[in-house]
Order: structure tokens, then C-alpha cells, then sequence
């Protein structure tokens, strides 16, 4: 088969669904050895796939975002004479015909749309709920968003197939000194610090981590450590912002912003602890990258969250404070917990790869090829 796909959210940051799209291209190219692949690109190719340009065709489209979705990739599938296009971050748009594969991470699109910015309400949520009912194939990443998707935009059931997801493994364990002393001074982080990485925007609830904090402070004045929020400003970010100086923690939280992927195996292994306090996750990546790196993970227990970690997280109510204060406690302080979280941070991490899923998704594409040619 010709198979396309749609890499132009390339050009953005790499953040959770960059890095799935970057991660899943560069596995299928590198484990299937019989389809062809056009890869589509915007604002030219990145240097993580510029190994693969003998292993696929790679076509640079125009700037613009939108014009790619609703013209250009529509047009080029046709022009291309390809048998089936995956979407692995953004919906197709509305000229999109033929066969195609969407990838939809979770349902906050529809189920909580206070946390989404206008465009995603009223341009995302309904391409990605065109998408979900017209695709041949939705892959999500979890169980718990299979079920979602398939409440909460009516696509068929036996289309929506939780094809898994993975992580980089770039993210291991840095214990080279200058290494780290080198990320330490690039991003002014303290030596002792707790770590929270994801996007500033409501869903990530770090209003709840903010306040558990300042009850630390307040509780145990011999509590030193700073806390860093790492990830790029969202819709909402000045919310948590505002509750930072509310809170009087302007000396005690240090807002990093976005984090290049090649430095962020550092700073989560150089974190004392990992705080994961999310409302709604599709799975939750930051969690497992932060174990891989052999950092101990404190967690909430929101979906699908659980399902990501097993049982090598201490898992918190989202929205109780002080369980959290005495979970990031515990967690600082009490060594046969930090070690037994890290022992099994690193066996969990270990069991999500990226050729597995790869050839997961690889055998579902050929039984669509199946269908075409059937």
C-alpha cells in the first residue's frame, strides 16, 4: 500500500501529540519493510527524520496550518495516488475523501469544554467528531479513551482500537554530571527541586499542586525545595500564573516554560520527585517519562491515569490539597518509598517501546489494505 502521513505538526514544539506523531513515523519506517510511505511536512524536515529520507517520500507543504488541513492535504492525497492517509495529531478537514486513519487521544474535546480555548471548541471538536465518525480506523491510546470516544462522538465500536502508545527512548536515567550541571544552568533550576511537566492550562490542574505546595510551606518550615512547572504556555496559563502571587510562592515555584525534548530526560532525572496532578488524560506520557528516568512519581488518580502507571506511582486524589502535601512529603522524605517508586518506575516504563506499537498499528493498516483489495 501508499501509505500518507500527516507529519506538519512537526514544526511546533514537541509536546504530547508532536511527540507521538514524530515518535510512531519514526518507528513504522524503521520496522515496516513493505508499504511505501509519503510523509507530509510543514515549514521543511525535521532533523529526527532526516535519517529516513532514502525510506519515504517527504513533501513539504505550505505554512500555514489550516491551508494544509482544509487544501493542500486533501488535494494531495488524490495527486499522491494513496491508498490510506493517517492523521496522527491534528483532524483531517472537512474536503478530506477517501480512506483514512484518524489518531484521537481523549475526549476533553467534548467532555470538558470550559478547559479548551475557542478555536478548539469551535474548530477542533467538530473536525475531530467528523473524523471519528468518517474514518476507517479512529487509534486511541488507552482503553478508557476508546470508550470515550466511542460515547462521546458516536463512531462505531468496532472502529476505535486502543493501538497503545509508547515512549522516547531517549528518556533514561542521566547520571553524567557535567550533563546535568549543563541543563541545571541552561534552565536556572535549584538543586533540590519537585517537577511537574505539561502544558500551563487548566486540565493539568496545577492550581491544586500550587495550593498543596504553599500548605507545605506553611506546615514545615524546614521545607526548602522549590517546585518546577515545566511546559509551554496554554489558553488559561495566566490562571495559575495569578495564583502563584496570590499564594505568596513567586520565590518558591519556578515556572521553566517549554523544555527542549533533548534536555528533558535531565531534568526529570535530576527532580527529587515527579508531580502529576492532571483532571483527564488519554493516558499520560510525563508519568512514565519521568519513571524511565528513574525519578519517583506521585500521581493523580484521574483517568486514565491508573491504567498508565499501574502500581509504580503513588496514586492521589486530584483535588484533595492535602493529600497531596503529605503524598509530595512522604515521597521527598521517605527512603525505602523513593526507592521502591523507582525500582518500579523503571519496570513499568520499560514495558511501553515503540516497535510494539508500531507494529500494532502496521497490522492494522494492512487489514484496511486488506479490505481495499478484497
Amino acid at each position: 500500500m501508499r501509505i500518507g502521513y500527516d507529519a506538519t505538526s512537526l514544526c511546533r514544539k514537541i509536546t504530547g501529540i508532536e511527540a507521538y506523531a514524530l515518535q510512531l513515523i519514526r518507528a513504522l519506517l524503521e520496522t515496516d519493510k513493505t508499504n511505501e510511505y509519503v510523509v507530509f511536512l510543514r515549514n521543511g524536515i525535521p532533523s529526527e527524520l532526516e535519517p529516513y529520507r532514502d525510506r519515504a517520500e517527504m513533501i513539504v507543504g505550505p505554512a500555514s496550518q489550516i491551508v494544509c488541513e482544509q487544501v493542500w492535504l486533501p488535494g494531495m492525497k488524490r495527486r499522491r495516488k494513496l491508498d490510506l492517509v493517517h492523521y496522527p495529531a491534528f483532524p483531517p478537514g472537512w474536503r478530506t475523501a477517501g480512506r483514512f486513519v484518524a489518531t484521537i487521544f481523549d475526549g476533553t474535546l467534548w467532555r470538558n469544554p470550559d478547559w479548551l480555548s475557542w478555536k478548539a471548541r469551535r474548530y477542533m471538536a467538530p473536525l475531530a467528531r467528523r473524523a471519528a465518525r468518517r474514518a476507517a480506523m479512529v487509534l486511541t491510546i488507552s482503553e478508557f479513551s476508546r470508550r470515550e470516544i466511542i460515547e462521546l462522538t458516536g463512531a462505531a465500536s468496532e472502529n476505535v482500537v486502543n493501538a497503545g502508545i509508547a515512549i522516547s527512548p531517549a528518556f533514561k536515567p542521566v547520571d553524567d554530571e557535567r550533563r546535568r550541571d549543563e541543563v541545571r544552568a541552561k534552565y536556572g533550576l535549584p538543586m533540590e527541586y519537585v517537577l511537574s511537566v505539561g502544558s500551563l492550562e487548566p486540565r493539568k490542574n496545577l492550581v491544586v499542586l500550587l495550593e498543596a505546595w504553599a500548605r507545605l510551606r506553611r506546615e514545615d518550615p524546614a521545607w526548602s525545595r522549590k517546585l518546577v512547572l515545566a511546559g509551554r504556555r496554554a489558553w488559561g496559563a495566566e490562571v495559575i500564573e495569578a495564583r502563584i502571587e496570590s499564594l505568596g510562592l513567586r520565590g518558591d515555584v519556578i515556572v521553566a516554560d517549554y523544555v527542549a525534548s533533548g534536555d528533558l530526560p535531565a531534568v526529570y532525572a535530576m527532580a527529587d520527585v515527579f508531580a502529576f496532578p492532571s483532571l483527564y488524560e488519554g493516558f499520560g506520557l510525563p508519568p512514565l517519562e519521568a519513571m524511565a528516568c528513574g525519578t519517583p512519581v506521585v500521581c493523580s488518580r484521574a483517568p486514565a491515569l491508573p491504567e498508565a502507571v499501574g502500581e509504580a506511582a503513588e496514586l492521589v486524589d486530584p483535588e484533595d490539597v492535602g493529600a497531596w502535601a503529605a503524598a509530595l512529603q512522604r515521597a521527598v522524605t521517605d527512603r525505602p518509598l523513593r526507592e521502591r517508586l523507582r525500582t518500579a518506575g523503571l519496570v513499568r516504563a520499560s514495558a511501553f517501546s515503540w516497535p510494539s506499537v508500531a507494529r500494532r498499528v502496521q497490522g492494522l493498516y494492512n487489514g484496511l489494505g486488506t479490505g481495499l483489495r478484497a
